[in-house]
């Protein structure tokens, strides 16, 4: 099974990619920061 995840723990919000049995965290972030505009960032490099 190969897919990426979110789970929330307290205020933090973990974006993970399970790729066969290793588990790559890709992002932690505050869940009151706007998400897209962080997702934008990292990709645009800002």
């Amino acid at each position: 099974m190969s897919g990426y995840y979110k789970v929330l723990s307290g205020t933090n919000r973990i974006i993970y990619k399970v790729d066969d049995e290793t588990i790559y965290v890709h992002l932690v972030v505050d869940t009151r920061s706007n998400l897209e505009d962080i997702l934008a960032r990292r990709l645009f490099h800002i």
